[in-house]
């Protein structure tokens, strides 16, 4: 019973280190619609378009990030993707993005 215990123990640990592994993005379960036009008025408010160009931190493979992204586009942001790096380089070693960087967590 104690062995069993340890072995469900062990598994929930695992699981929780898997999550955490992912720290940026979307981790919502609801349609992002009304969430990034929402995101897109606080850029609005706080830098102006076709004069700023943003750096977007990580992947943007979810639906919030791909709607953000396009409504930014849209309102004339300049976004650059997220690019991994041809190969494992430390963050302190990598070149500076082009532009303002941002990353989101929707939660």
């Amino acid at each position: 019973m104690k062995i069993l215990a340890a072995v469900l123990l062990f598994a929930l640990c695992c699981c929780g280190c898997r999550q955490a592994a992912r720290s940026t993005g979307d981790f919502a379960d609801v349609k992002p619609d009304g969430l990034a036009e929402d995101a897109l008025g606080a850029m609005l408010s706080a830098y102006p378009p076709a004069k700023t160009r943003l750096a977007l931190l990580h992947p943007a493979d979810d639906a919030f990030g791909a709607g953000l992204t396009e409504a930014l586009r849209g309102n004339g942001y300049a976004v650059a993707e997220y690019a991994a790096p041809a190969r494992a380089i430390s963050r302190t070693d990598a070149p500076p993005p082009d532009g303002l960087e941002f990353a989101y967590i929707l939660d």
